[in-house]
Parts: C-alpha cells; structure tokens; sequence
C-alpha cells in the first residue's frame, strides 16, 4: 500500500524523470479504469 505520494514519485521513476515531475505545472495525471480478463486456460 503505496500513499499518493509514493505512487506518483514512482511513475516518474518508471518513466525515466525525477521523482517530484508531477508537480509540474505542465504535468497531467488522468484517472481511469479497467477491467482486466484472460481467457480461460481449460480448454
């Protein structure tokens, strides 16, 4: 369980920035959702 801060500290990491990016003015952060599903391996 990551806070806010951690979790965003370490998408810029991931995406090769410094780890305070988010803070930028011209930083965008976008929510969203997914629904994840595989197909099933009993075939």
């Amino acid at each position: 369980g990551w806070d806010k801060k951690t979790f965003l500290e370490h998408v810029c990491l991931k995406a090769g920035l410094p780890p305070d990016c988010y803070k930028s003015p011209e930083a965008k952060i976008y929510l969203f959702t997914a629904e994840v599903f595989k197909e099933s391996d009993y075939f």
